[in-house]
């Protein structure tokens, strides 16, 4: 009797086939369930970075990678302080700060990862801030002088005029500052400029805004009558703007020393000392006024360039000294059209102007000043300054002279009053 021992190999190969099956759906399974925790526990994590909540279903993750910047966006750099954090810069400077999706914006923009947005930042680190991302603020003026018939009203719109009182005095956007026949003032903008009002004007401050806490500034003025003469600190940011605006013209500075007036009878001018500016009439007509030149606006249109004149040359009138012992006094200066202002040696700024050649009244007290004279062509246009010092002296009080040792210098000097006498002269400009 014979026994069958020989193998199934048919079941034995079906066996290890279902095996292998079930080996390979296996390994796929604990793939996938692998996988599965952890995507669980990366949108975990990156809802607990990101603050998500049930309330805040906008909430988008950020990138960390700087994304590109549109064509043409004006952006500021700021550079860290001590103790600042991604937070508190974003707070400081973003017009959206509160939204949740702007700050992230903001970080990702600076490579800034959300979970560190309360860890300081270390001193001097570059951040890129999008001007358009910033918020505006308005900023003060400051009239550091009046004199003459000053007056101001603080809207535009009501016009309750007031007479300013002595000393500094702040002034707000929208203000209204008028002067008359004998008014003059000089006026502190934020952004470190300064602004001289002549007599029989009336100007507007349209706009005085900051950008956060940059150095980037919007400063629009309107000359509704007169003339001004501005001296414009360099804008440190190609998103500044500095613009005076009037009935006839709109100019548009970038640093520089330039005149804009707006006469009740007559043509606007603009004159450009210094600089360049960018100047458009009302025909919507623009061009570019480079140093040394000036504009005519008549019937709407602005002329072609023309040059100012260049600064009178005094010639010296032998023994006569410029020290004035008391007002008026006449100076002999040709040409007759002639614009006499006087100055502060000190600052430098203007305290009064006059549109003859003759020096009177008690506006101005003893003391030391510049005395500049520009010639006024046919146009109107006035040229370039040439400046003398002068002493007026108070006869008042009696003359005390001390001759005093100057170390530095290794000199002596002569002091009359308390006040250094300058050996220069009267003298004829032609």
């Amino acid at each position: 009797m014979y026994l069958n021992i020989t193998p199934n190999f048919k079941n034995q190969h079906a066996s290890i086939h279902l095996k292998q099956l079930n080996c390979f759906f296996l390994k796929k399974s604990i793939v996938l369930l692998s996988y599965l925790i952890l995507c669980f526990f990366l949108l975990c994590a990156t809802s607990k970075a990101f603050g998500e909540s049930k309330s805040d279903k906008t909430a988008r993750p950020i990138l960390h990678s700087s994304p590109k910047p549109s064509q043409g966006k004006q952006s500021y750099i700021y550079r860290t302080k001590l103790g600042d954090t991604p937070e508190s810069v974003a707070f400081d400077f973003l017009e959206n700060a509160a939204s949740q999706r702007m700050r992230h914006q903001f970080y990702a923009h600076n490579r800034l990862l959300v979970a560190d947005k309360g860890k300081r930042i270390s001193v001097n680190h570059p951040l890129t801030i999008p001007v358009a991302w910033m918020f505006l603020k308005p900023v003060n003026a400051v009239i550091v002088h009046a004199s003459g018939q000053v007056k101001m009203s603080q809207k535009s719109i009501e016009k309750h005029f007031f007479d300013i009182p002595s000393g500094s005095q702040v002034v707000a956007e929208d203000a209204v500052i008028r002067t008359g026949t004998d008014g003059f003032v000089v006026v502190q903008l934020p952004d470190g400029s300064t602004l001289s009002i002549t007599p029989q004007s009336e100007l507007v401050l349209s706009a005085l805004r900051q950008y956060a806490s940059s150095d980037i500034f919007k400063i629009n003025l309107y000359l509704n009558q007169g003339r001004v003469e501005s001296s414009v600190k360099p804008l440190t940011h190609q998103a500044s703007d500095y613009s005076i605006r009037s009935r006839r013209l709109t100019t548009g500075v970038r640093g520089t020393q330039f005149n804009v007036s707006e006469p009740a009878n007559g043509n606007a001018t603009s004159e450009v000392l210094e600089g360049s500016v960018s100047l458009a009439d009302a025909a919507k007509n623009s061009k570019l006024i480079p140093k040394g030149f000036g504009s005519v606006v008549a019937n709407d249109r602005a002329s072609d360039l023309i040059a100012l004149l260049e600064p009178p040359v005094w010639k010296c009138a032998k023994g006569e000294q410029n020290i004035l012992n008391a007002l008026p006094v006449v100076f002999k200066l040709q040409p007759t059209h002639v614009h006499v202002g006087v100055f502060l040696p000190e600052t430098g700024m203007q305290v009064s102007e006059y549109s003859s050649l003759r020096l009177s009244g008690s506006d101005l007290p003893a003391g030391f000043y510049k005395v500049v004279v520009r010639g006024i062509d046919e146009n109107g246009l006035r040229g370039y300054g040439s400046f003398q010092t002068i002493l007026i002296k108070d006869v008042s009080e009696p003359s005390i002279k001390t001759w005093v040792f100057e170390e530095s210098i290794k000199t002596w000097r002569l002091e009359e009053s308390g006040i250094k006498v300058i050996k220069k002269y009267l003298c004829e400009a032609s």
